[in-house]
């Protein structure tokens, strides 16, 4: 079993994961923050444990997302996905999850949903948000406290 994901892993994991969704019918948007948001975006190449997800999109007919949720869990048919890829890849159980949201009680900055910048993947519409974003914050070792979501350098939850 794989402990990480590679820079180049990271891309081809969640197209794949698209790829799934599709020969399904099922249709998924995620935004994605940390090490694999910023490998995405191209801000950093080092590997990382996991895909944190910390929003989902609310999905439309006629294009990308424009607004997002913060959900508890991942829904059933992508928690389904994630596992079968885990299986077929050799990926940790934990590979793709919300730990971030801190169970759906993560209160995400104004305009947040404005900066992501989505990407169709098959069934998948994938979102990394365009910094400055708390994920890039967070995955750079920045100061945490410095957004004003934060008080005391921890998230500020509901």
């Amino acid at each position: 079993m794989k402990d990480t994901l590679q820079p180049a892993e990271i891309r081809s994991t969640l197209s794949r994961l698209g790829e799934l969704l599709a020969q399904h019918g099922e249709q998924a948007a995620i935004v994605v923050v940390g090490g694999a948001a910023l490998n995405l975006l191209g801000v950093v190449s080092r590997a990382t444990v996991d895909v944190d997800v910390i929003a989902l999109g609310v999905e439309r007919a006629d294009g990308p997302p424009q607004s997002v949720t913060v959900p508890d869990a991942l829904p059933p048919v992508l928690e389904d996905a994630g596992r079968r890829l885990s299986r077929d890849l050799g990926l940790g159980p934990g590979w793709l999850n919300t730990t971030v949201t801190s169970g759906g009680r993560l209160i995400l900055p104004p305009g947040f949903a404005a900066r992501v910048t989505w990407t169709r993947h098959g069934g998948l519409w994938l979102g990394p948000p365009r910094a400055p974003s708390l994920g890039a914050r967070v995955a750079r070792g920045g100061p945490l406290g410095t957004h004003p979501g934060c008080r005391g350098g921890f998230l500020q939850t509901a």
